[in-house]
């Protein structure tokens, strides 16, 4: 016997005969099962909400894995297309480098 059942055979009859439900004009049991149907759309709507969550939070996890094995990697690069160095690329990269350390001369004495 399920939980309908239960209510509906020996339940029921014993709460009219205390009077129960039997009352003119009340209205509690319409209410109750207004809010009833009310609180299973709500459970329904909170649990796709929550598996919707729960999917944004594991892309972003993955998305956080992603970048940071990049960042260790050296594969991150600020507005450019990610592509792995080449020899010249490292040359080159070093002679910039080497220029940008190299002391200029300050002809105007600004510090």
């Amino acid at each position: 016997m399920n939980e309908s059942e239960t209510r509906a055979e020996p339940i029921d009859p014993k709460l009219k005969v205390c009077g129960w439900g039997v009352v003119e004009g009340a209205k509690v049991l319409h209410f109750l099962k207004i809010i009833c149907q009310q609180s299973a759309a709500l459970r329904a709507e909170t649990q796709k909400l929550g598996a919707v969550y729960q999917k944004k939070i594991d892309d972003f996890e993955e998305t956080k894995k992603s970048i940071l094995q990049k960042a260790f990697a050296g594969e991150l690069r600020c507005g450019e297309p990610v592509e792995p160095k080449t020899e010249k690329s490292r040359r080159d990269d070093k002679i910039i480098e080497n220029k940008m350390n190299q002391t200029q001369p300050n002809p105007e004495g600004v510090i």
